[in-house]
């Protein structure tokens, strides 16, 4: 089923709230914001960037395009210099952040009074829930946790959770989390939402892809080395930690001399204990434009213990890059089997992923591949939600 009931659930609590009146205020900071009072649509974004902050990217493009809601993003941080930056600068309306101050965002709430939220990820209207409860009847969750995660919720957080209202909608992105929030949490009332990317996105992408990769591209963690982009050269991106498999990819790089291995991502190295001396491994911990990197590589390897749907396989998958994953939990179409590989029971053991590269007939990507773009724009440009 495709996302009509969440976007007409957006659109009915909207129109149920918004309001017009004289618009007087005066708080100097907010002013640029006035004309959005009582007629606006919150999507609070907990966390810098990342997958989580791109699926409200998506929807608020997407949203955008088809609908004339007021449709605000509020950050929890200054986003700089990254690559959000290419999708916010397309919002209708400039994004504000709360600088992780809960009560700078309810100072914002209360003085936009908007007539929907949409809040994603364990974010400050779940933490503080006594200082924002008064807002839960028009806030819409959308929960980009992994199973992981859910363990390592706090005792409070989970209470707040719990004592949501019955009738709260909650939006999860695979079937293992909402089993998980229903198992663990008690939670019923939870629907799955796939990411997608929209036509706008697709721009986005393109324009980047344009950008040229330097030829003498250096690595950023082993200065001195190039990168000979003649092997065929495996690419990952994401945040540099354990839940993505990091220390797997690694260790597979190793026992794969013959392949480049490439992670596009996360600035901070310390976080996993392992070693990094690999002749064919680069790391480049950069969020500007990881699309330049994806155009010389030549296979995506989601490396991931717990990955909820990554954005970043879909936008693999719009650039033809054939993908590797660790378990099939993507929903995608079997017809796909020369650009989709899954790796089964391989109890995250390095020898048994490095087994199954080799095994398998790796070659340089072509033109001629089979393409997956079409499939990206067939079927993951609109929101989808399933029960």
């Amino acid at each position: 089923m495709f996302a009509s009931s969440f976007i007409d659930l957006i659109r009915k609590t909207y129109y149920q709230n918004c309001q017009q009146s004289i618009i007087t205020s005066n708080e100097n900071e907010f002013e640029n914001y006035l004309y959005l009072r009582n007629n606006v649509i919150l999507f609070i974004s907990h966390g810098g960037g990342g997958a989580a902050a791109k699926i409200l990217f998506e929807l608020i493009l997407y949203m955008e395009s088809m609908y004339s809601f007021n449709i605000l993003l509020i950050h929890s941080e200054k986003t700089e210099g990254n690559i959000d930056n290419y999708y916010t600068d397309r919002f209708k309306h400039k994004p504000l952040s709360y600088e992780k101050d809960h009560n700078q965002l309810l100072k914002i709430i209360q003085h936009l009074n908007p007539s929907c939220i949409l809040s994603n990820s364990i974010g400050p209207i779940i933490v503080d829930l006594d200082l924002f409860q008064q807002y839960i009847p028009i806030t819409l969750f959308y929960f980009h946790e992994t199973t992981v995660m859910i363990n390592y919720i706090s005792p409070s957080v989970i209470k707040n959770i719990q004592s949501l209202p019955k009738d709260t909608l909650i939006y999860v992105l695979t079937g293992k989390i909402k089993h998980s929030f229903h198992d663990r949490l008690g939670l019923t009332n939870i629907q799955i939402s796939s990411p997608f990317i929209s036509s706008n996105s697709q721009l986005i992408i393109d324009e980047k892809m344009k950008i040229p990769l330097e030829i003498s591209l250096i690595d950023f963690h082993n200065k001195g080395r190039i990168i000979d982009w003649n092997k065929i050269t495996i690419i990952m991106c994401g945040s540099v930690e354990f839940r993505k498999g990091f220390d797997i990819y690694v260790e597979v790089s190793k026992l794969c001399p013959e392949f480049n291995f490439i992670w596009v991502g996360s600035k901070i190295l310390n976080k996993i204990d392992v070693s990094y001396e690999s002749d064919n491994f680069f790391h480049f911990p950069t969020t500007e434009n990881p699309f330049k990197y994806f155009v010389k590589s030549d296979y995506f390897f989601l490396s991931s213990r717990d990955e909820p749907f990554s954005i970043a396989v879909l936008e693999a998958m719009y650039l033809n890059i054939p993908i590797i994953v660790l378990e099939e939990n993507l929903r995608f179409n079997h017809t796909l089997k020369n650009n989709f590989y899954s790796i089964q029971n391989h109890e995250d053991d390095s020898v048994i992923i490095s087994n199954y590269f080799k095994s398998i007939n790796l070659v340089k990507r072509i033109n001629g591949n089979e393409s997956s773009k079409e499939y990206v724009r067939n079927f993951f440009t609109t929101p989808q939600i399933g029960k």
